[in-house]
């Protein structure tokens, strides 16, 4: 029924724009990118130790190993193609139906889905709440450079690295590794990537912000240190870029770092990072263009975010648990205002156990993938749509 609701609401408001959307990562597993939770979740979070912005902007080390595991895992991110319900979503966008969508994910998959169906996307059609990989900035001078080149800077750097990556890349692709399915386990050379925790300790998942959890290996010692650059307008010209033996680092740091997860939440305490780093700190200091934990969202796209659902007369969330308190909020904020509120989710939300839902709440308890295109299909092929 609540299905059925949704595919009227959505007919009733074709060419109005009166309906804005809340993305998370589960739009996104069958772009075979894994979320941190629910169903096709990366399972085991108390292994699992996300970096915070202070860890990042408090030590070499950290960044090492944050770019360590990002340059790994970024050429599976970036090949990472749209599925049907990013299409599905974008068709109903140019369809009139969809006002803004605001996502959490920091993939650009939307964006790659407006562009392959040759839409222009404009800076209010999709806000991207928690950045994008796609960028990297010098946290001192703002100096800028897209990823693709940054990993080409960082291949350049580090060329035992990226002849180890490349090995492994070659061996996806052999092994005919398709962008968009439900496969939930491909092959990645002698390891495993799994949209899950690991089973086996030679096993990398994938992880959702496009980095790969290698620590194992970079604790035993076998790779070489990985050479991180610097800004070329803040870095003093004898310097190019740092590298910092690896495993050392894990020696001197295990001892000051709790990890806690409970309640499928996770939550980090980096005590030797508590303080606020100066801005002689971050002088030539480079950062994807991504929202770290720990870090201040830009208020720009708090307020988008929130003007989204203002002007909106319904909101569809997809593929969200909403336990991420800057998309919770948004939620929230249109069950409030008293707008009609469709959660297209496998599994519970944070919003479920909300008091004061009223008849306006619908809960959809199934994949989006399986919803989703259906409805747009049945939309835009109407006499009056576009």
């Amino acid at each position: 029924m609540s299905a059925a609701r949704l595919r009227y609401v959505l007919e009733t408001y074709v060419e109005q724009k009166r309906v804005a959307v809340l993305c998370g990562a589960g739009i996104s597993t069958d772009s075979n990118i894994p979320c941190y939770r629910g169903h096709r979740g990366v399972g085991d979070l108390k292994n699992y130790t996300s970096i915070t912005y202070q860890a990042f902007v408090g030590s070499a080390a950290f960044r090492s190993r944050y770019w360590a595991r990002s340059f790994v895992g970024y050429p599976f991110i970036s090949r990472a193609a749209p599925n049907a319900s990013h299409y599905a979503l974008h068709k109903l966008q140019a369809s009139g139906v969809l006002g803004s969508i605001v996502t959490q994910n920091v993939d650009g998959l939307h964006h790659k889905a407006a562009r392959t169906s040759g839409k222009i996307v404009g800076p209010s059609d999709v806000i991207e709440l928690h950045g994008s990989l796609d960028g990297v900035r010098c946290l001192c001078c703002s100096w800028h450079i897209n990823r693709h080149d940054m990993q080409g800077w960082l291949r350049d750097l580090n060329p035992e690295w990226a002849e180890w990556s490349d090995r492994r890349v070659a061996r996806a692709r052999a092994k005919q590794y398709s962008n968009v399915g439900s496969s939930d386990r491909w092959e990645h050379d002698s390891v495993v990537f799994t949209l899950g925790a690991a089973k086996q300790p030679e096993e990398e998942p994938l992880r959702p912000d496009g980095d790969v959890d290698i620590d194992g290996l970079l604790k035993s010692g076998e790779v070489p240190p990985f050479h991180v650059p610097e800004c070329p307008i803040c870095a003093e010209p004898t310097t190019s870029s740092k590298s910092v033996d690896l495993d050392t680092m894990f020696q001197e740091e295990a001892g000051r770092v709790s990890h806690t997860a409970r309640s499928s939440t996770i939550k980090v305490s980096w005590s030797s990072f508590s303080r606020k780093p100066s801005e002689a700190d971050l002088t030539g200091v480079l950062k994807p263009t991504v929202l770290f934990f720990g870090e201040g969202m830009d208020p720009r796209l708090a307020e988008a975010s929130f003007d989204a659902v203002d002007n909106s007369e319904a909101l569809l969330v997809v593929g969200s648990s909403l336990t991420v308190y800057s998309a919770f909020r948004l939620a929230r904020r249109a069950v409030e205002q008293g707008r009609e509120v469709f959660v297209l989710n496998k599994g519970e939300t944070r919003l479920d156990q909300t008091d004061g839902l009223s008849n306006k709440y619908h809960k959809i308890d199934e994949w989006c993938g399986d919803v989703l295109p259906g409805i747009a299909e049945g939309i835009s092929s109407r006499p009056n749509t576009r």
